[in-house]
């Protein structure tokens, strides 16, 4: 997992939006019970595409296509980046079905780059 994700999140968590807010502490309490089996990176810029800017998303995305080789998967509830991270061949899923994923209840399939 991209270092980066802990820093989006604890600003979120003070999100003016409530409902973002309590999504953010939500993944943290959630990182918190996984960090046994997580590993953390730090991102690779030189593997984006040149035309992609250096924002969060893209470097949590640079993380993302280091690991692409192993079984990486993409959460997040942002639609637009879910799509950029599928154009690069990268799964990526909703918060709500990585839930269920962990509950072993489904399991994402990757063709081509689109969860189905």
């Amino acid at each position: 997992m991209a270092r980066r994700v802990h820093q989006e999140l604890d600003h979120l968590k003070t999100s003016d939006n409530p409902n973002k807010a309590r999504q953010a502490r939500e993944a943290i309490r959630t990182l918190e019970q996984v960090n046994k089996i997580v590993r953390y990176e730090s991102e690779v810029m030189e593997l984006l595409p040149a035309d992609l800017e250096p924002t969060s998303d893209n470097r949590i995305l640079s993380v993302a296509l280091y690991l692409r080789l192993s079984d990486v998967i993409l959460v997040t509830a942002d639609k637009s980046f879910r799509n950029i991270a599928r154009a690069e061949n990268i799964t990526a899923i909703l918060p709500s079905e990585y839930k269920e994923m962990s509950r072993g209840k489904t399991r994402p399939r990757n063709t081509g780059g689109i969860v189905k």
